[in-house]
């Protein structure tokens, strides 16, 4: 395995309400986004990530768990997930990332 210092950091970065081209390092004059602009600058930045299912708690918990709505039964907001599911966090904690 790799010494920690020489695999990547990885942080995810996402919210409600906000929509990509909003941003400084998108290229809107009005934006007050430095912190996000620097950042985009420093990190691999996906501009084409798609939400297999647009609402905001369904989307939580594909990224967490990396399936499908169908699959963790999560469709609308304010249903918790469940127990049992593998998540992002624990995926990266085998890995001996310090996660949270």
């Amino acid at each position: 395995m790799a010494h920690l210092s020489q695999r990547p950091n990885v942080l995810i970065v996402f919210a409600d309400q906000l929509c990509a081209q909003t941003t400084g390092s998108a290229g809107d004059p009005n934006a007050c986004t430095s912190g996000l602009d620097r950042l985009v600058g420093e990190s691999l930045n996906l501009t084409h990530a798609v939400s297999r299912h647009p609402v905001c708690c369904a989307y939580r918990a594909s990224l967490m768990t990396g399936q499908y709505p169908l699959i963790y039964g999560v469709y609308v907001n304010a249903v918790p997930l469940g127990d049992g599911h593998v998540l992002i966090a624990q995926a990266f904690a085998v890995q001996d990332y310090a996660t949270g």
